[in-house]
C-alpha cells in the first residue's frame, strides 16, 4: 500500500465515521425532543459541536494526512534522495 492509498483510506474512514456520528446525533436529538425546554429545540448540530471536539481535532490535525499533503511529502523526499 502506497502512502497516497493510505491517505485516501484514512479520508474514507473519517468520512464514514463522521456520517455515523451525524446519524447518532440525529437520533439522539429526535429522542430528547420531548424533554427540551419550552421554546427550545434540540438540533443534531448542537450535539456534534463542542469545545472538546475542536480541541481534539486541532490536536490530531485531521487535514494533515490528506492525499495532497502525502504527495507533496513524497515529491520532496524524492528530490532529497536525488540530491544526495
Amino acid at each position: 500500500m502506497t502512502p497516497r492509498e493510505l491517505a485516501l483510506q484514512l479520508d474514507g474512514y473519517r468520512w464514514r465515521d463522521q456520517r455515523a456520528w451525524e446519524r447518532t446525533a440525529w437520533a439522539v436529538a429526535y429522542l430528547l425532543q420531548p424533554w427540551a425546554k419550552e421554546g427550545h429545540t434540540i438540533q443534531p448540530k448542537d450535539l456534534l459541536t463542542s469545545a472538546e471536539t475542536k480541541e481534539v481535532d486541532a490536536l490530531l490535525d485531521p487535514g494533515a494526512a490528506s492525499a495532497a499533503a502525502i504527495d507533496e511529502f513524497a515529491k520532496a523526499q524524492a528530490e532529497r534522495k536525488k540530491a544526495g
